[in-house]
């Protein structure tokens, strides 16, 4: 069921006592549902996944923060590191011959570390690691963390360099020319935990760096490196979790000196953003941010929300982004970008790490299938293995199609399909599968049966307060009756769940102009404008709504 805390709310927007009855009726039953609908379409063929490298006893608890795919020895075939956390290494998944797989640490007794890039860092023709190390993976503002570089002697023996310790908890670091003085430089995400922030690490030779802060918030996940405002210089994009849930680039004038803007705020504080990458999403020349949110580590048991999935933002030129939702998929973890079934346009892959895995046919592996108009079709490839937090793709085998892996990290129960370290492999066919749309629950039906034309409104309650799409049923009711306030709030508590931040405000600011005294609504529209920047406006809004948690 999603949040329905707007149904209670005192003032404006109140139910009729029989429509608050009616919800809370249905949304506490056991009710049956109808016979489902069934659709066939076709999806890839994959493998049945197999184990790479160590093979977990059965009562292991994995716990793989992340796999990169990379031909790491440059000998023609890809291999795979990985970061494993209670192993207290990175190792190095090698291929040779063709489809031997065998792993080998490459770092061992390090504490925490989640991350890790090959990047020819000194410039001599191989193949460096970069590794973050958070040191401690749950919540603390212990000051744990590293940065490490593994130099490459050119035969896989590698040096560690701790470029940076004792620093807040460290969770992605990624290279590039930062300065244009023609070495590589270092973004660092540091997570922390209350007290967090993002630097840029200046290479001044001989493996030392001076660090250079970006930004001075906790929640910092990834830092990709990308040139987002074609200028022709990197560009940081920074994703920040926790209460910001924030999308930020710090574009680059090409000589190390960053300016701040905000991609995406998300005004909801629970949107659990687990990740991005960054890509030409739609082909049109630009850098687009493709972005999940499923993280559940302060949820009870783990478990997933309604609001977890898949959405991006596409870029419009002039650091211009337009929001879109791609769908829902509880835990979701790790967007992945590759022409998957070699039709000329980019898909996303994405894992799911917390989700209801005591249900057999709950989603681990879904693919984002892209067709025309920058549409996507969701296909689930795979229920198991489970709690899956990472994935990269690759042509393991050579054959032109991106194969699949992705890392198991089981933090909670049921543990009968957990894995290490799992990959598929595609030959480019596909199948027919069915996929299920289950109907609206009978009782449901029943209820709305009942509701006439010119109730839109109460329909649109009904389906949101028991999990179901009340849009339609929204913007009828605003047509219907467009001087009452509580239709665009509505609409806007919608696409506040899903992330859409602009259309939420816009809905927000006509439900002002209907009703400017209805405190919640002045709450929510103080969140929108502080991730938009307008402290002052925010302050402003959140001061009239004389609620004691938005004064706070």
């Amino acid at each position: 069921m999603s949040h329905p805390r707007f149904l209670y709310d005192e003032g404006m927007i109140r139910l009729p006592a029989t429509a608050i009855f009616i919800i809370v009726l249905l949304s506490c039953s056991d009710h049956d549902l109808d016979e489902p609908d069934q659709v066939e379409v076709q999806s890839l063929k994959l493998t049945v996944p197999s184990a790479l490298g160590i093979v977990p006893a059965a009562t292991d608890r994995p716990t793989i923060a992340h796999v990169k795919i990379v031909d790491l020895d440059q000998d023609g075939l890809l291999d795979v590191i990985v970061c494993d956390v209670l192993g207290e290494q990175v190792s190095w998944i090698r291929q040779f011959p063709s489809n031997v797989f065998e792993e080998q640490a490459i770092l061992s007794g390090v504490s925490g570390a989640v991350h890790a890039e090959a990047v020819d860092m000194d410039l001599d023709g191989d193949l460096d690691v970069l590794v973050a190390v958070m040191g401690l993976i749950l919540p603390s503002d212990a000051h744990l963390g590293q940065v490490i570089i593994l130099e490459n002697d050119g035969n896989q023996q590698f040096t560690k360099h701790v470029i940076a310790e004792g620093i807040q908890r460290v969770t992605d670091v990624q290279a590039d020319d930062l300065d244009g003085d023609g070495d590589l430089d270092l973004a660092v995400a540091q997570f922390g935990y209350t007290q967090g922030q993002v630097q840029w690490f200046e290479n001044i030779g001989d493996w030392m760096f001076t660090p250079h802060q970006l930004i001075d918030r906790s929640g910092a996940i990834h830092v990709p490196i990308a040139d987002i405002d074609n200028d022709g210089d990197p560009d940081i994009i920074v994703l920040l979790s926790q209460e910001w849930e924030t999308v930020y680039a710090f574009v680059n004038d090409g000589y190390g000196n960053f300016s701040q803007r905000i991609l995406h705020d998300v005004t909801d504080a629970d949107f659990s953003s687990s990740g991005i990458s960054v890509a030409d999403l739609d082909g049109d020349g630009d850098q687009d941010v493709i972005w999940t949110n499923g993280d559940a580590f302060v949820t009870v048991d783990y478990r997933p929300l309604p609001t977890h999935g898949l959405q991006w933002l596409e870029n419009r030129g002039d650091l211009s982004f337009v929001y879109h939702r791609i769908g829902q998929m509880d835990g979701a973890y790790s967007p992945t970008i590759a022409d998957m079934d070699s039709d000329g346009d980019l898909d996303i892959v994405t894992v799911a790490e917390f989700a209801f895995w005591d249900q057999p046919n709950t989603p681990s592996l879904q693919w984002w299938e892209q067709g025309e108009n920058g549409s996507f079709t969701s296909h689930m490839l795979a229920t198991s293995p489970t709690h899956l937090v990472t994935c990269d793709v690759g042509d393991l085998d050579g054959n032109g199609f991106p194969d699949i892996v992705a890392g198991g990290m089981a933090l909670y129960p049921p543990f009968d399909r957990v894995t290490r370290v799992v990959h598929w492999m595609n030959d480019g066919s596909t199948n027919t599968i069915t996929t299920i749309t289950v109907s609206i629950p009978q009782q449901v039906e029943d209820a709305l049966a009942d509701i006439t034309s010119s109730d839109a409104g109460i329909r649109g309650m009904i389906l949101h307060a028991n999990g179901l799409d009340a849009r339609e049923a929204y913007i009828q009711a605003l047509e219907m009756d467009p001087k009452n306030p509580r239709w665009p709030y509505y609409l806007g508590i919608i696409d506040v769940s899903i992330g859409d931040s602009a259309s939420a405000l816009r809905h927000f600011i006509r439900s002002e102009q209907l009703d400017p005294t209805y405190a919640p609504l002045l709450t929510r529209l103080g969140e929108l404008y502080v991730g938009q920047g307008d402290i002052e406006l925010a302050k402003e809004k959140l001061r009239i709504s004389e609620i004691g948690r938005a004064h706070v």
